[in-house]
């Protein structure tokens, strides 16, 4: 009996993780960062073989400490790990319910700095020149 139950056991284990190493070879994981760089060796001066950007996806290939081996179109390399995310990433306004997403323009504004509060301000000290900006934002 008891043997039966070993060998059970031990049958559930080899389940176990037989299924947790098929479930990590299709892993795809999202870079979270700006831009995240693979390189040739699980290094930060290893050579730099590609970039990738805020949101694409990598399937996971290995794991070695801090690093992962991913592969994207036909590129393969080595990315940190604090560059990725097992989670989807997509890019929005916030809400559920909004019609009008994010553009391009607006992230990149957001990402250096420019809000609501500073357009305000510079609107307020620039009043003369401002009117240039809104001419440009109309051609656009």
């Amino acid at each position: 009996m008891r043997k039966c139950l070993f060998f059970f056991l031990l049958l559930m284990v080899v389940m176990v993780c037989s299924t947790a190493a098929i479930w990590a070879v299709d892993q795809m994981l999202t870079v979270q960062v700006r831009e995240a760089q693979m390189r040739g060796t699980p290094s930060f001066t290893g050579r730099l073989s590609a970039t990738l950007s805020y949101g694409q996806t990598v399937k996971l290939l290995e794991e070695q400490g801090a690093w992962v081996r991913a592969s994207r179109a036909g590129s393969i390399g080595w990315v940190h790990k604090s560059a990725l995310s097992n989670r989807q990433l997509t890019l929005s306004s916030g809400a559920q319910d909004t019609a009008a997403k994010a553009g391009e323009r607006e992230v990149a504004a957001a990402g250096k700095g420019f809000t609501a509060q500073t357009e305000r301000t510079y609107r307020k000290s620039h009043a003369k020149g401002y009117a240039q900006v809104e001419a440009m934002l109309k051609r656009n």
